[in-house]
């Protein structure tokens, strides 16, 4: 019999070998009662004889190869998935570009396909509540609006204010006979000369929010700039002793504003009134930009108003 060999891995050589003998003691039993008898003598075929085995030959090298081709493998899928993952993300961004463009041609065209132009009139919200005798006001008309480019020069009736906001009071002190003074910021708004607001220094960059109770047209604003009283005890002169503003800017709702330049006369007490453009606004806000420095370096505001168009 011609040798044999057959490569097979080393964990199975044994278990291949012993079913090849098997199956090759079978072989001859089998053959054995097909064929006639043969004469007697020595036999030519010894049962007892071992089968030839073939010759296994065990590759040493097949278990690394077949890791290696495993490990191959793992990279051919690690690559098909790395490859779908591209395409997916690809197809995602793809789809984010439609639709953005799809929002911005709803956006700059409208539904039907045509432009439009963004509204740059600001939408005033109605109040419902009833405003009292001093906080009516007509809405203008559109004639009265076109003629509203200049200042205005008519009756004027005082706006009133709700609260009065600010960063900068200073404590309650007393006067000369000992009494207590506040220059809580209400001060400026109560119509009394004789009461203040106060702030250390020269306040400078203050700024100081009035509030009005609802959106209304300002056609006037001013403040006595300084504290415009005497001490009643001393005689002092407190408007020529402290500090006393300069210049104020006024700022309204819509962004727009006004700086109002005051001379500085040491005897004059009076309501500095800067007439304006009527403007919408439901606040209005006033900062302190210069100041005249008094003999004791603190800033008052006896009284502030804001009005708007009489009628």
């Amino acid at each position: 019999m011609p040798d044999q060999h057959f490569e097979v891995p080393p964990e199975y050589a044994e278990l291949y070998e012993r079913a090849y003998r098997r199956a090759y003691a079978e072989g001859l039993g089998k053959n054995a009662e097909d064929k006639p008898a043969e004469p007697e003598g020595p036999s030519k075929q010894d049962p007892d004889a071992r089968a030839p085995v073939p010759r296994v030959v065990v590759r040493p090298y097949d278990v690394d190869e077949a890791r290696a081709r495993k490990r191959a493998g793992g990279h051919r899928r690690r690559r098909t998935f790395a490859r779908v993952g591209t395409i997916a993300g690809v197809l995602a961004l793809l789809a984010l570009l439609i639709l953005a463009g799809t929002l911005l041609f709803r956006e700059l065209f409208g539904n039907d396909g045509k432009s439009r132009e963004r509204a740059t009139t600001p939408v005033t919200t109605a109040i419902s509540s009833s405003p009292t005798a001093d906080e009516t006001t007509a809405v203008p008309s559109a004639s009265t609006a076109s003629s509203e480019k200049s200042v205005y020069a008519g009756s004027l009736t005082p706006a009133r204010v709700v609260t009065v906001q600010t960063t900068c009071i200073a404590p309650s002190g007393t006067d000369s006979d000992n009494q207590p003074v506040t220059y809580a910021a209400a001060n400026m708004i109560d119509r009394d000369p004789a009461s203040a607001w106060r702030c250390p220094g020269s306040a400078v960059g203050t700024t100081i929010r009035f509030s009005l109770p609802r959106t209304m047209r300002i056609a006037a604003v001013g403040l006595v700039p300084g504290y415009a009283s005497t001490d009643v005890a001393s005689g002092v002169d407190r408007y020529a002793e402290n500090n006393r503003i300069t210049a104020v800017r006024w700022t309204f709702d819509d962004g727009t504003s006004v700086v109002q330049k005051m001379p500085d006369r040491i005897t004059d007490r009076s309501l500095r009134v800067e007439r304006l453009v009527p403007v919408r606004t439901h606040s209005v806000e006033m900062t302190i930009l210069e100041v005249a420095r008094g003999t004791q370096n603190v800033t008052l505001i006896s009284t502030v108003a804001l009005s708007r168009p009489a009628g």
